[in-house]
Formats: structure tokens, sequence, C-alpha cells
């Protein structure tokens, strides 16, 4: 995918960060049973899909080991430069501690947009997480999915929409609504697929009478 927009042929550093991440994730599981290193890739294809540089795929397969692996960002910096240890710090949470849930979400989300604001990347990764994590969301337990779809709706959204992302924004959104209101979902998804349905057939209906005719006086 990378190699479609992407002018160099240099992909060692992408192989040197995935080699890390799978091993530093190799114990560890996501809820649904498969390997933990699936989600750092997952990300770093939405990544690719957006054309994003190589560091920024980089430090995307990377965006965990700081915070959950014994990997720390000395090592990081070491081996992939300056620029993706930045990035990678920007997304590696505080230590719980002591904090309550709300103060601690707050303190991580002023960390990521004070980051952010030096490196535009760092908020990419982050949304492009924030998108797997979504798709996947339907693993966890109810009382996970508002939430985490609320918190969706109110900053992560908001924040595709100011950089740009127009296309992941739509999507974080409509799974953040399909959580919060199944129902009504259900109801516009079936609405949205009949309307497609009946375009489709006028269309294909539109073009087969068309080319039946004689098109000579339209084209000159």
């Amino acid at each position: 995918m990378i190699k479609k927009y992407h002018p160099s042929d240099d992909y060692s550093l992408i192989e040197k960060a995935y080699k890390l991440a799978d091993d530093a994730h190799k114990e560890q599981k996501r809820r649904s049973g498969e390997p933990y290193i699936i989600h750092p890739l997952s990300v770093a294809i939405i990544l690719a899909e957006f054309e994003l540089d190589k560091e920024t795929i980089v430090a995307g397969i990377l965006h965990d080991v700081v915070e959950d692996t014994a990997v720390d960002l000395k090592e990081i910096e070491l081996l992939f430069g300056k620029d993706v240890a930045f990035i990678v710090d920007g997304l590696t949470k505080f230590e719980k501690g002591t904090f309550e849930k709300e103060e601690y979400s707050a303190i991580n989300m002023e960390k990521l947009l004070s980051y952010a604001i030096q490196d535009i990347r760092i908020a990419a990764i982050k949304l492009a997480d924030r998108l797997h994590n979504m798709r996947t969301l339907a693993i966890k337990r109810t009382e996970k999915k508002i939430p985490y779809s609320n918190e969706t709706l109110h900053y992560f959204s908001p924040l595709a929409e100011r950089i740009g992302l127009f296309t992941l924004q739509r999507e974080l959104e409509e799974l953040a609504f399909s959580y919060l209101h199944p129902e009504r979902y259900k109801q516009f998804r079936e609405k949205i697929n009949n309307y497609t349905k009946v375009y489709v057939e006028s269309y294909e209906e539109f073009i087969t009478k068309l080319m039946k005719e004689d098109t000579t006086h339209i084209i000159t």
C-alpha cells in the first residue's frame, strides 16, 4: 500500500518497527483473543490509506509499546530517531496512579493535544487508533461502549474535522451513533440501503435506454 504513494523504496524502518512491536507485544492479546500486534498494524494500515509519511507509519506501529511493554523512549529514539520518539511520547498515557477516571482522561487528553500542536501527526495516529478501536468495539460490554462512543463524538470527531480527515470523521460518527442509538441506526441504514438500491436500478435503467438510442447528436 505504501509503495503506491511513497517515492522511496526503503522500507527497512517500517520492517524494523514491526519486528520490535511484534516482539514487545508477543505475550499480549486483545479482548477478542487475537494477538495484540493486530491492533498497531491495523492503525498503520489506516494511516497508509491516508498516505502519511513513513515516520508516521512507524510511530503508528510503535504507539503502544512504551505504554504497554518494557520498551522505553530512549530505545525508540536510538532505533528510530527523535521525531518518532516524540510522536510515541505524545501518544503514551501517564501512569494511572491515584487519578480518578475523569481526571485521568482529562490530563491524557491535555497531553495529547499539547504534543499534537507541535506535531500534527500525533493527532492523526490517535485518530487512527480510535477508529480501529471503534471498529472492534462490539467485543466490549455495553457499559464500556456507551462512554467510549460518547467520547468519540465529543472529542475525536471534532479533532478529525479540525485536521481535515473527513472520511475518518464520518466513520467515527457513524460507528458511535450505531452504539449510542442502535435502533435508530438500524432504521437509517435500512432507508439508506433501500434508497441505494432504487438509485442503482434507476441508473442502470437510464444507461440501458441511453445505449439503445442514437447519441450522436449529444456527442457532437
